[in-house]
């Protein structure tokens, strides 16, 4: 003891005072953690591990990842949580729940893991918060005017019969129709919204169409594997570096749109800025989060 106090005597003031003010952060800290996890208590989960949490259970396919959620909602009813690493993701399986949510337009902040969607949505409707957010959606208003949906319907109809052509060749066998319907969504907004015909459905195996599904299933493993959550990590892995090809893949098609002009009419009829403009990455991002969705 009196050896501890002849080492704190040796210590400056200023050094005391900053000794005493990191020991009040990390007190804040621990106390905003025990509320935080005092809110939760009542809230289940699987079985999870200290500081990994539920990941172990996490690094495996997309249909066992949804897999899981089914098995866990089984068991844990219309509201539960997983932990990724140290952070608490919580499951909803009610209407009634989920519907304050989604109707707020206060509570928009996104979570830490749409950082991995922003090289390839950049600050989009999906992926901005505060006025940006604010922004994009009063951009977005005049698109779903009662007249301008029966425009759409017409590109949905021609749409769903290609699809109904489509699945005539898997009538009388088993067939996952994920992929047809991620095809179909895409052929729609990208001429809807853009104006722009992708053809998705019959050029299924086109470099943009393959780019897109498979930057979604990235994304998806990173938020399931705290591995390569990290950014700095992440780029150095093969799937890293086949993740930046295929950014560049998707904004190559980006880039032919604006530049055609089809998709003038989503900023009411007027032609984008020219090339290397700054308000260029406004639309660019915007045109980002209509093809990539």
């Amino acid at each position: 003891m009196s050896i501890m106090a002849t080492f704190v005597t040796g210590w400056s003031w200023m050094t005391v005072f900053l000794f005493s003010c990191l020991l009040s952060l990390l007190g804040v800290l621990l106390v905003q953690r025990v509320k935080f996890l005092y809110a939760l208590r009542k809230v289940l989960y699987p079985t999870a591990l200290p500081l990994i949490g539920n990941a172990y259970q996490l690094n495996c396919s997309q249909e066992e990842f949804f897999q899981k959620l089914v098995k866990w909602a089984d068991k844990f009813g219309d509201i539960f949580l997983v932990w990724v690493g140290m952070r608490p993701f919580i499951f909803l399986y009610r209407v009634e729940a989920v519907q304050p949510l989604l109707h707020s337009s206060v509570h928009i902040d996104k979570s830490l893991e749409y950082q991995y969607l922003k090289p390839w949505l950049n600050t989009g409707l999906v992926t901005s918060s505060g006025e940006k957010w604010h922004l994009r959606r009063k951009l977005l208003t005049p698109c779903f005017h009662s007249g301008l949906l029966e425009v759409y319907l017409k590109t949905v109809k021609e749409e769903t019969s290609i699809l109904i052509s489509c699945l005539e060749k898997e009538v009388g066998k088993w067939f996952d129709v994920v992929p047809y319907a991620k095809r179909i969504a895409l052929d729609i907004i990208c001429d809807t919204a853009m104006g722009y015909k992708l053809n998705a459905q019959k050029n299924y195996n086109d470099e943009y169409v393959k780019a897109v599904d498979r930057v979604a299933s990235i994304v998806q493993m990173r938020f399931t594997n705290v591995w390569i959550s990290s950014d700095s990590i992440f780029k150095l892995t093969t799937v890293g570096k086949e993740h930046d090809h295929l950014i560049r893949v998707i904004q190559k098609l980006v880039d032919k749109v604006i530049l055609s002009g089809a998709c003038r009419d989503t900023l009411g009829g007027l032609p984008l800025p020219p090339r290397g403009d700054d308000r260029i990455k406004t639309d660019r991002s915007s045109v980002g989060f209509e093809l990539g969705s």
